[in-house]
């Protein structure tokens, strides 16, 4: 059974009486699936870019077609 992953981000504070001694903590856990699957498309659309506008080879039409259909 395939799962959707979350991505959080997590942040604890430990609170000290006084005396040294630990009072309480306080943890904020943030959701923050939505940015992470934005930065993964934003790369994944850069290195897509990198290969088809690559420089090294003058690409025709055709073949930055079938790449794109490729992938």
């Amino acid at each position: 059974m395939v799962q959707d992953l979350s991505y959080t981000s997590l942040a604890v504070q430990c609170h000290r009486k006084p005396d040294g001694k630990v009072d309480f903590f306080v943890a904020l856990i943030q959701d923050i699936s939505d940015r992470k699957k934005a930065e993964i498309a934003l790369q994944e659309s850069q290195d897509f870019l990198q290969k088809v506008g690559s420089p090294k080879k003058e690409r025709t039409h055709t073949e930055v077609k079938n790449r794109c259909n490729d992938e």
